[in-house]
């Protein structure tokens, strides 16, 4: 008989206990070899979610450059652009956008330059990437013709520069180049207003759409008017001669085509693609973030690597522990049979070389599938477990050449473990056989030697270090670092007390079967003395099941853990559902009108500073809603030392009523007022200013308040020339568009500025003594379309103020269009001067306003809760009252030097409305959308429907970019990982055990047939014994399991960011998916004992009578 076939043939007779280790070498196999899958798969999914969440204008490209070019010049520039863009960065680029953009000009409005703002024209796209395949029209249409007049530039205009600048579709904008221009140079026509169809789409690239406006210090408004490529070098021509115009290519980065192998690549094509344009005329330049962004993800991921390669090679080793202990039991099954082949003249060589050919065809097995195992093992997790919900249906998994290496080490270091037991064995003859087979097997070597108490302290003393320097990783994300010791913390206390509580486990047998001794019942008995009798051959047994159910329990508490901070973090950041964040103002109402928000609560957020001796502090400011904010926020119990509902009610003050509006009957659409002015004087030689009276010296405008206590400004124009007989002029003006849920809509407040311009060779503007008067405000239905007087300015109980320090205003019956009385103006006013008028308010703000502050402000500012303080906000001083103080606070963090404060919303833009023209209102927003909807859903219509409209935050997104951590994700995977591997290796080794040594005992339960003992009895007592060996692990390993999670989980915090998690980790236990382990086990062991019971049936192993076998 061959050597091969002799191997099959015991194979066959030995085939249950072979398929146990080839189980064991296989999962061992397959576990190594997924390490550099999962390790793949963890970074590649960290590396995208980090694409798919940095802003554009970090993580793709701009590429940009200034000319003079006509139509064909361009061309020929924009092919040669392209294709070296292509050439490099082609196969991972998604669009690539082309952009023209021209000189800048500056608007003009009611006869003024608005030098501070300014425009250009854009076209965007071409072909494929063209704009009109990525807006909608609200009204009008793209152009027919570039020019429709000499000095008019027909054009398309985005939502927001409508609203800004308040125009339709037929109007004129007035616009000069020159920021000093005396008069408009030319006219833009607005064919068509559009908005995205989908604002949230890589197209726009951020906050550089052309339908949004961008500010910087420089300039408070910049905005682009839509023009195709062909009307571009038309229109450029209504600009000076010899104009620079701008040239972009924007290119978006697929986030699904890199890879951080690519990394080193891409950074070098990034490179040589910049020395390629650098050449150009003119030059091209590249504004990216995305070499940097690569650099910091490739030390992560260089960080990230050999940590998880050794956490899954900590569960490895739980395998191959597994694979020497089955080995170990298949060897004393068959160490009779080795005895009887040496008592027979069989060489140990021989033996030896039986054994190793059994290890190499089981390794050699488990070397061609474990890569193939180890995919599927990764791919189960990506479609059930921590990697589901942060990939996407289109991210492959690869299968790399380094998952086969670890094959090949994970398969040696399988034959390793199958012979390791086989020499002492082949060295016995058949009377040491059966010598050693009625004595006590001594202690395991690790107790003997106190190795157990060498880990354990080990561990502890890792621990100590882990809570002392207070995570696994630091270094921000420039250099971050691991520390190699704290990882071996979690292994060392989970080995170090699972052994030593193992050393309990004798005496507690010993315990159990004194109890079943002093009961009734043989079989109870029975099972106890034999488990008792030799407890050490089982012990290696049930430190696999007490690792296995307290690896789950530390793996189902780091997800617990995990999940809810992801959450929490998450909700902090985004406050609600989604976050809006505006530049400068967005409006409640239209914020509430958007399809599928179930609640919204605005904020109000800026800076404050404050000077002490030399430090100058910087802090910022969130003024809320106290109700609504705290109806749609989340809160721990570490965030304040009181209760957040008592804090808020802090913010709230009783006794203070808000600036008093005149509410507006219906659903006005336009807005009368008409004002008297006194008769020039006769004026001297050079001194007579611009117009026929002051009313043509006045601007007008009215501040409104909608039901969510919005303010928007509407112009009160006149098209009146000419002094009037009674001296009456009608100025009116029209309200935007508006929900039905604006309504009512109130009269907050009138402002007057002067205009007065002296006309000379020198004009300029001058300061003037007025006599103006206010009666009949008048207002046009928008569902009627009737005009009426809804305020007469003649109710003596109400007292109109102004702001202006050396004017007036007062109820007098000389100067009356209709009724008995008007509001009479005494003006003194200095060039340009701005003047507001308010109905008085009977309960002003007198008390500094209520805040709570952070700890850190409160440290910085040497200040205590009840102090008052002077503080500046947006650079004017104000008086703060601290009320509170909180430790965390929804969406703010402790960035700059002072931290932060909060305050109540209401009161802090009524202050500021009643102070100024200029509405100031939430620039942001938390909202609560429909749970059947998507959020995505809701940010895309608001980009696409909120003029303003900057940034949206998705708790959701958030959430998925900071649980793509690779650390964190690893971590999951690899315990869980653990988990999973260890309880089915220790169900199959309870099972392999319960069989193995029934079969050994055949000649003891031959005896126990024989005086008398039933097979159900008989089987009783095999099943007894496991089941109190299986009771026992479960015990140790939940004891364990539960003060791993206590003492670990404090010190989980895994970050690659500068900024520490907030709010902090807080350690959880989630019993329910520990009870589900429990029950999973229970059924589990369950079958795999009932298997291995049928098994033995099979044989008729309680058929056996004869006693003394050869």
């Amino acid at each position: 008989m061959t050597f091969w076939a002799f191997i099959l043939r015991r194979a066959a007779r030995h085939w249950q206990i072979l398929l146990t280790l080839s189980l064991g070498v296989l999962l061992s196999t397959a576990m190594l070899a997924s390490s550099p899958i999962l390790v793949n798969t963890v970074v590649e999914f960290g590396l995208r979610r980090t694409l798919l969440a940095a802003d554009p204008a970090v993580s793709d490209l701009r590429l940009k450059a200034f000319g003079r070019f006509n139509a064909d010049e361009y061309a020929a520039f924009d092919g040669q652009v392209q294709q070296m863009t292509n050439g490099r960065l082609g196969n991972f680029i998604d669009q690539l956008i082309p952009v023209l953009g021209s000189r800048w000009f500056h608007p003009w409005r009611d006869g003024n330059i608005l030098s501070e703002e300014r425009l250009n024209f854009r076209a965007y796209g071409s072909g494929e990437t063209d704009i009109r395949q990525y807006v909608t029209f609200i009204d009008g249409e793209w152009p027919a013709e570039s020019q429709p007049a000499p000095g008019m530039a027909a054009v398309v205009i985005g939502e927001e520069l409508a609203q800004a600048y308040d125009l339709q579709v037929g109007d004129t904008l007035p616009v000069s180049v020159s920021n000093s221009s005396g008069e408009p140079e030319f006219n833009l026509q607005i064919s068509g207003i559009v908005q995205p169809i989908d604002g949230g789409d890589p197209y726009w690239f951020g906050a550089a759409s052309p339908l949004r406006s961008q500010s910087d210090e420089r300039w408070l408004a910049q905005y682009a008017v839509l023009v195709d490529q062909a009307a571009f070098f038309d229109l450029i021509n209504l600009l000076p001669d010899g104009s620079t115009h701008e040239y972009y290519w924007q290119a978006t980065i697929a986030p699904g085509s890199l890879t951080t192998a690519q990394i080193p690549l891409v950074r070098t094509l990034l490179r040589l693609l910049r020395e390629d344009l650098r050449p150009l005329s003119p030059s091209v330049t590249i504004d990216t973030g995305l070499d940097e962004v690569l650099a910091n993800f490739a030390n992560q991921s260089t960080a990230v690597r050999a940590p998880l390669y050794f956490l899954t090679a900590e569960v490895v080793l739980l395998t191959l522990y597994y694979v020497i202990m089955v080995a170990a039991l298949a060897v004393r099954q068959v160490e009779r049979e080795f005895a009887v082949l040496q008592s027979r003249g069989a060489a140990p060589r021989q033996i030896f070389r039986i054994q190793g050919g059994e290890a190499l065809l089981i390794s050699g097995v488990a070397l061609l599938s474990g890569p193939f195992l180890g995919l599927a093992l990764v791919r189960s997790i990506t479609l059930f477990g921590p990697l589901a919900d942060v990939g996407e249906a289109d991210w492959a998994l690869s299968l790399p050449v380094l998952a086969w290496l670890a094959a090949i080490v994970g398969a040696v270091a399988c034959v390793v473990g199958l012979l390791l037991p086989v020499g002492q064995s082949v060295r016995r003859t058949i009377v040491n056989y059966q010598q050693s087979t009625n004595r006590v097997t001594q202690a395991p070597f690790w107790q003997r030697y106190y190795l157990d108490v060498f880990v354990l302290a080990i561990g502890l003393v890792l621990l100590w270090r882990l809570h002392y320097f207070g995570g696994i990783v630091g270094g921000g994300t420039i250099r971050p670092q691991v520390d190699w010791l704290l990882l071996l913390s979690p292994l060392a206390l989970l080995v170090g007390s699972g052994t030593i509580l193992l050393r309990v486990f004798p005496l507690l047998l010993s315990f159990l079967a004194a109890i079943a001794r002093h009961g009734r019942g043989l079989v109870a008995n029975l099972a106890m003395l034999q488990a008792a009798r030799n407890p050490t051959h089982v012990a290696r047994l049930v430190l696999l099941l007490t690792l296995a159910i307290a690896l789950g329990i530390l793996s189902t508490g780091i997800n617990a853990t995990l999940d809810a901070s992801e959450l929490e973090r998450a909700q902090y950041q985004a406050g609600s559902d989604i976050r809006l964040v505006s530049p400068r103002t967005l409006p409640l109402y239209e914020v509430q009108s958007l399809p599928n928000v179930t609640a919204a609560s605005g904020m109000w957020r800026t800076l404050g500073s404050l000077t002490l001796g030399r430090e100058f502090l910087r802090y910022e400011v969130l003024a809320i809603n106290p109700d609504s904010f705290e109806a749609l926020t989340n809160y721990r119990d570490d965030f304040t030392q009181e209760p957040v509902p008592v804090l808020l009610d802090r913010l709230t003050l009783e006794d203070v009523t808000p600036q008093p509006v005149f509410t507006l009957p219906g659903q006005p659409e336009r807005l009368g007022l008409w004002v008297w002015s006194a008769p020039d004087p006769d004026w001297t030689s050079g001194a007579a200013p611009r117009g026929d009276s002051y009313l043509d010296r006045i601007h007008l405008q009215a501040k409104l308040l909608t039901e969510q206590q919005d303010t928007f400004l509407i112009d009160l124009t006149s098209d009146e020339t000419g002094y009037p007989e009674d001296g009456w002029r009608y100025f009116e003006g029209t309200l935007p568009e508006l929900p039905a849920s604006s309504f009512p809509v109130g009269l907050h407040s009138i402002w007057l500025r002067n205009r007065t311009i002296i006309v000379g060779n020198f004009s300029r503007a001058t300061g003037a003594q007025m006599r103006l008067a206010f009666d009949s405000l008048t207002v046009t239905d928008a569902v009627s379309g009737e005009t009426a007087v809804a305020y007469d300015f003649e109710t003596l109980t109400d007292i109109w103020r102004t702001t202006h320090f050396a004017s007036d205003i007062a109820y007098d019956t000389r100067q009356v269009h209709t009724g008995k009385g008007s509001q009479s103006l005494f003006l003194n006013m200095n060039a340009l001067d701005l003047a507001g008028f308010l109905l008085a308010n009977p309960s002003p703000l007198e008390a500094p306003l209520p805040a709570l502050a952070s700890q850190t402000f409160l440290q910085k500012a040497q200040a205590e809760v009840g102090d008052t303080l002077n503080l500046t906000i947006d650079s004017q001083p104000r008086r703060f009252e601290i009320v509170g103080v909180v430790n965390y606070f929804p969406t703010l963090y402790e960035d700059l030097n002072a931290g932060y404060i909060i305050t109540n919303r209401a009161l802090m833009l009524d202050n500021i409305n009643s102070e100024t023209n200029q509405p100031v209102n939430n620039n942001e927003a938390i909202l609560a959308v429909d749970t059947a909807v998507s959020p995505q859903t809701v940010s895309a219509a608001a980009l696409s429907n909120l003029a303003g409209l900057q940034e949206t935050i998705e708790q959701e997104a958030v959430r998925l970019t900071i649980k793509a951590d690779p650390m964190a994700l690893g971590l999951r995977s690899v315990t869980l990982f653990g988990y999973l591997l260890t309880t089915a290796l220790s169900l199959v080794g309870f099972a392999t055990h319960f069989y193995l040594s029934a079969r050994q005992k055949e000649a003891i339960y031959g005896v126990l047939r024989s005086i008398g003992m039933s097979p159900g009895q008989l089987y009783g007592v095999l099943v007894l014994e496991q089941v109190v060996l299986i009771l026992a692990g479960l015990a140790i390993g939940t004891v364990l399991g539960i003060v791993l999670n206590q003492i670990t989980l404090p010190g989980l915090p895994i970050t690659f960011g500068d900024r520490p998690p907030t709010p902090p980790f807080i350690a959880r236990n989630d019993w329910g998916a520990v009870v589900q382990i429990y029950i999973t086990l229970a059924v589990a062991f369950f079958i795999s004992l009932g298997i291995a019971t049928l098994l033995l049936w099979r044989t008729k192993l309680h058929q056996v009578l004869r006693v003394g076998e050869e």
